[in-house]
């Protein structure tokens, strides 16, 4: 081949060349390129990353505290306490709520900030409800009682109810659940008659009385089953219903296992202790996943 040629030849494959490396992207550019890969790294996303999935809502719950007096027989005559039962806490979390223990207060802004505060309240179990607050004089079978937690408690059920959020009641929630909205109670279980043992010395997690549950009722739909064995651990009982209650449970003599308010989102209130078969028992915890999936949508 002359020469000429030769250089002709090779001056076209140079221009090629330049060409190819010109429109070809650098290194900077294609690490900037949507969902490109760079030596010794992992490809990135192609395009705008996809928002992360919204977190679960985790209602507010908050459950009434007790009152621990002093306790002179140790030896510690110090201030009193306010305080609830880990197996509340525990159940409300595992149910999908944050629990949040409300301190007492006799005044009734502070109740109401309260009750605005939290999206569902559980008004736990506690000692005996004064009998003057439903017009009865005591008789000798009634013992302690809280002040303060009848005070706190039923304010802060009407509260709740006004503002139109869940509320639970465990044992003495359900009775001032009752009492609230102007029911009565018996001031001891023996009052209704012949009645089986509520007041176990069985261990909070074993089941000794037998339910026998009311059919369409929120009670039913929650447990369903007719008829459910739990724990009872209570010597007051609801005598009258307040007006708009629906009796939803009873035991096997007749006393007043469950009830609830169908007026409201969620108003509904137990006798036994459900926190205290929670861990065992599915549909114990499912009262609790109920009342926290109420408050969730409040």
């Amino acid at each position: 081949m002359p020469l000429v040629v030769k250089r002709i030849v090779a001056s076209v494959f140079f221009c090629l060349a330049l060409l190819l490396a010109l429109a070809s992207p650098s290194p900077a550019q294609v690490a900037a390129a949507p969902g490109a890969a760079v030596l010794g790294q992992a490809p990135g996303p192609a395009g705008p990353a996809a928002p992360a999935p919204a977190a679960v809502k985790r209602p507010v719950i908050g459950i009434t505290a007790g009152l621990m007096p002093p306790d002179v027989s140790s030896g510690h005559a110090g201030p009193e306490r306010e305080y609830q039962n880990a197996d509340y806490v525990a159940a409300v979390i595992a149910a999908g709520g944050t629990p949040l223990i409300l301190p007492l207060s006799s005044d009734a802004a502070v109740i109401r900030q309260h009750m605005e505060l939290i999206d569902g309240l559980l008004v736990a179990g506690g000692p005996d409800i004064n009998p003057l607050l439903y017009h009865e004089e005591p008789m000798p079978a009634t013992e302690d009682i809280s002040a303060e937690r009848d005070t706190y408690d039923l304010e802060a059920i009407r509260i709740a109810a006004e503002l139109n959020k869940p509320v639970f009641g465990v044992c003495r929630g359900l009775q001032a659940m009752n009492v609230a909205f102007g029911g009565t109670l018996y001031q001891d279980v023996s009052l209704h008659g012949p009645v089986v043992k509520h007041s176990q010395k069985a261990k909070r997690d074993v089941a000794t009385i037998t339910v026998q549950v009311a059919p369409n009722t929120l009670t039913a739909t929650l447990l369903k089953e007719k008829t459910v064995t739990v724990n009872s651990f209570h010597h007051q009982s609801v005598k009258t219903p307040a007006q708009g209650f629906v009796v939803s449970a009873q035991s096997a003599d007749g006393i007043v296992e469950a009830m609830e308010n169908p007026k409201y989102r969620f108003m509904l209130g137990v006798q036994w202790h459900p926190e205290g078969m929670a861990q065992t028992r599915p549909d114990m915890l499912g009262l609790f996943k109920a009342f926290v999936d109420a408050a969730r949508k409040y």
